[in-house]
């Protein structure tokens, strides 16, 4: 969990910040509580990573100012992920402190309604539980089912409140079937490796798992550092080094409007990524499977697949024919009837006289418009195998 994620949350919306916002993908390890301890025993008690609450109430009384930001400042020296300040009083930092602050790349904010022992509560369960992985689920799932753009870029900042308008959505599925426990690991390792290589970068991101998938949603600013894509670049190698995963890397998107549709891409290059056995395929270089996006998530992709295979299925049934096996291999062998025919066990006017059949079965005659029916259904029937056996959360039925 990191500090934008966390505060993306509905119960820390009036948190504000008082510096530059470059340690909001500090990860959050634990909760402490500063009262104005020493050096000493802030080395002692607090850890790295953690999410420190502070009233600064020492400040109204304090006369040994040097004291005071000595304590400050070693809070900061022990790398914490973010201060976050509850104001009960007037005050003001002082610009060395928000400067330190920045050297250490941690977020310093305030707040005032909000009761310390809530946000302690909401970050110990939500780490042990993982609750906040969950949540951004069912917000992704929710917003595969809206359309209208102004409704999508709202809920997409719901799933993190700090996500720049330019940003890429990286989709890693199996290859083929491992175990809970397998994925488990894979995807923690995926996240770590993925949270280490971002957290000093000019991003701002959010990684969601599924049960079988696991999703990076990668965020940027227009006046990012020049070096940021090739940050992302190497961010994402710990996926592509895994030769038991494919990855689908949408196109940069520019406006959060086009959220759905950026997360779609993702996912459908990651299928064909599958299909083709490849670690992994950018919506960008498809070519020809773009075509089939975005049809085949609708009723237009699935009306055309569902009509032809069920005539197939009906016509194989009635006749003990083989009319599908034959066509999706006479495909696979790109129209070869000899290398088709070899695969099959039959002879090549077998092959040419079934497909002769299919076509008639089917009411096309030859032609390049034949030709690609058929290739279309066959790379349907393909996807669509593919999609029963990933149980991708987004993918609506």
């Amino acid at each position: 969990m990191i500090v934008s994620e966390l505060l993306s949350l509905p119960l820390f919306s009036n948190f504000r910040i008082l510096n530059k916002p470059d340690g909001m993908n500090n990860e959050i390890l634990g909760t402490s509580i500063f009262d104005w301890e020493t050096r000493e025993d802030v080395e002692k008690t607090f850890s790295k990573g953690d999410f420190v609450l502070t009233t600064l109430a020492k400040l109204k009384t304090d006369q040994n100012f040097e004291n005071t930001l000595d304590a400050i400042f070693s809070i900061f020296d022990k790398e914490v992920a973010v201060v976050s300040i509850k104001k009960t009083f007037e005050f003001v930092l002082p610009e060395e402190v928000l400067d330190y602050a920045n050297s250490k790349g941690i977020p310093v904010f305030v707040f005032e309604d909000t009761y310390m022992d809530d946000i302690i509560y909401v970050i110990k369960s939500t780490l042990i539980t993982n609750s906040l992985n969950d949540i951004n689920l069912e917000k992704l799932k929710d917003i595969m089912k809206l359309n209208y753009a102004n409704s999508i870029r709202k809920a997409s900042l719901s799933i993190n409140k700090y996500f720049y308008a330019n940003y890429v959505v990286c989709v890693c599925m199996p290859k083929a079937n491992l175990s809970e426990d397998e994925l488990s690991e894979h995807f923690a390792f995926f996240k770590k490796a993925i949270s280490t290589s971002l957290e000093k970068t000019d991003t701002m991101y959010t990684i969601i798992t599924g049960k079988k998938s696991f999703f990076v949603i990668i965020t940027f600013s227009n006046d990012t550092n020049a070096s940021t894509p090739e940050q992302i670049r190497t961010a994402l190698n710990p996926l592509n080094y895994n030769k038991q995963f494919s990855i689908g890397l949408s196109n940069i998107s520019y406006n959060l409007e086009n959220f759905k549709l950026t997360v779609t891409e993702s996912v459908f290059a990651s299928l064909i990524s599958i299909l083709n056995n490849s670690t992994i395929e950018r919506f960008s270089d498809l070519k020809s499977d773009q075509m089939f996006f975005p049809n085949v998530f609708n009723n237009r992709g699935k009306t055309f697949y569902e009509d032809i295979d069920n005539m197939f299925n009906e016509h194989d049934t009635n006749h003990s024919s083989d009319f599908k096996k034959t066509l999706l291999t006479y495909v696979k062998n790109n129209g070869n009837i000899n290398d088709t025919a070899i695969d099959l066990y039959q002879h090549p006017n077998t092959v040419r006289y079934r497909i002769k059949k299919i076509k008639e079965l089917l009411k096309i005659e030859d032609s390049y418009e034949s030709a690609a029916i058929l290739y279309s259904y066959s790379r349907l029937d393909s996807i669509y195998s593919i999609i029963s056996k990933c149980e991708l959360p987004i993918i609506q039925d």
